[in-house]
């Protein structure tokens, strides 16, 4: 059964994403626990770990936000309702979780961001707030109650007396009693709140990631300029030379414009393109990424010609922190660009497609990945431990 219950994922694409809410009753069978609270409070006492303790009052008027990594006893302390513990990236740490991105095939996997488990005893939560990104909401164990508002924008007014991003103003139009198994589904600007029903509450936020337009420009005119000549390039003309010594007049201003119109559209378009491949595949737990047994060329080479033989696939393993995709180059050769942790390559498109899906064919082996730079690059690859070759 597809976790979008009787829905296809045309239909949920076409009705439901980045448009409207949507509540699907066990969306998945969960016969037992996929994470144990105390697996998850060893990972917020971990360095590498992002994590976040909240505590509030039972009014949620007054609240607390510490960061992690905590101490073990800490958790002892704490109270024993109002209080919830946050940790991100666990689809990084633990396989179980990563698998649950599986379910998601239907989505772009570049799209994902991470998946935040979240641990609350009763009455825990993080208050009224909206998020800028796309959100399923997977109760793994025990109940939480979803209250869902009005629509936000970077206009909504927020709290100045609270830890979090919380709304001044929160006006419930739905309420959901999600238990094991169930699933919400939230459009980025939805104001919602969550609140723990009981101890033992358990919540997976399978969060999906989106570029601002800043952060896409600021990474293509950083692209661009690496071309450019960093040697003097403005010329004055005799115009260009005021009478006011500290006037830059118009004709300084057009040599200026210019040197500008100098970078084409083309160049402009192919630099946004790498952008934003290379936004959405950087990964939010680099540090993470390492091989700790690397292959030199040889062994490589060994290996594909051994695979070729006999005729098998050269299967590929993604490091869970690593991020992948692949777009289209536009040459009539069919290369394309291949996406790997915030870096860009150029790549055959059967090569690209198989780093990408964890299996290059053996035909392919023969042909798209020649020895020479297609090797290189799967050496690099795998050497600096984005991928495993099994």
């Amino acid at each position: 059964m597809s976790i979008l219950g009787t829905l296809s994922s045309t239909q949920f694409i076409d009705q439901h994403w980045q448009q409207e809410p949507l509540l699907i009753r066990q969306a998945l069978t969960l016969p037992t626990p996929l994470i144990d609270p105390d697996e998850l409070a060893g990972l917020a006492c971990e360095e590498d770990v992002e994590s976040r303790l909240v505590q509030c009052d039972a009014q949620q008027a007054h609240w607390q936000c510490e960061d992690g990594p905590f101490d073990e006893a800490r958790f002892s302390a704490l109270a024993s309702s109002h209080w919830t513990l946050l940790v991100q990236g666990v689809d990084q740490h633990e396989p179980v979780i990563h698998a649950l991105l599986d379910h998601f095939a239907f989505l772009p996997r570049w799209r994902v961001d991470d998946i935040m488990i979240s641990y609350a005893v009763d009455g825990g939560g993080v208050g009224a707030h909206y998020d800028h990104y796309d959100v399923f909401l997977l109760q793994l164990q025990g109940k939480r109650r979803w209250q869902i508002g009005q629509r936000c924008d970077d206009t909504s007014a927020l709290r100045d007396d609270a830890p979090l991003k919380l709304l001044c103003e929160f006006h419930p139009r739905d309420e959901y009693v999600l238990e094991a198994g169930d699933m919400l589904y939230l459009p980025p600007g939805l104001a919602h709140c969550g609140t723990a029903l009981g101890d033992g509450c358990v919540t997976a936020s399978i969060g999906y990631r989106s570029p601002s337009p800043r952060a896409v420009a600021e990474r293509a005119l950083e692209t661009i300029a690496a071309t450019l000549s960093a040697n003097p390039g403005y010329r004055d003309t005799a115009s260009a030379i005021d009478a006011d010594p500290f006037r830059i007049n118009p004709a300084a201003m057009s040599v200026a414009r210019e040197m500008g119109d100098a970078i084409s559209a083309a160049q402009v378009a192919d630099a946004t393109a790498r952008a934003f491949g290379t936004q959405v595949t950087e990964s939010r737990h680099a540090d993470l990424i390492h091989c700790d047994e690397p292959l030199d060329a040889a062994e490589l080479d060994a290996h594909i010609r051994t695979l070729i033989d006999e005729d098998r696939p050269l299967l590929l393993e993604h490091h869970r922190a690593s991020r992948f995709a692949y777009a289209d180059g536009g040459g009539d050769d069919g290369d394309c660009v291949l996406f790997v942790d915030g870096e860009a390559h150029c790549a055959p498109l059967a090569m690209a497609r198989g780093v990408c899906h964890g299996h290059v064919a053996a035909d392919d082996l023969r042909t798209a990945i020649a020895p020479g730079a297609e090797h290189e690059l799967l050496l690099r690859l795998i050497n600096q431990g984005s991928l495993i070759a099994l």
